[in-house]
């Protein structure tokens, strides 16, 4: 019996590719971050292949988020109240 693999976000750990996959960055792309640091949770054992820990990835992609329009003038507005 075979069992099936898993997907992208069933697994922990991500291989260089599956995180281009995931991702949809070019390999090239991927690596000048990683090189530069800008990718949390990545492991490179024994100097060879990189490996990515997906849950700080995810989070990593998720960070930074863009607010609505709505959100900004919900903030104009309070800063603009507390602030005459």
């Amino acid at each position: 019996m075979q069992t099936q693999p898993l997907s992208l976000d069933q697994k922990r750990v991500w291989t260089f590719e599956e995180f281009c996959q995931y991702t949809g960055y070019s390999p090239s792309f991927a690596y000048k971050l990683h090189m530069r640091g800008l990718i949390p949770g990545s492991h490179k054992p024994n100097g060879k292949r990189l490996f990515f820990d997906s849950q700080k990835v995810i989070a990593w992609l998720l960070s930074n988020p863009i607010k609505t329009h709505e959100q900004i003038e919900c903030e104009a507005a309070t800063y603009v109240t507390l602030n005459r």
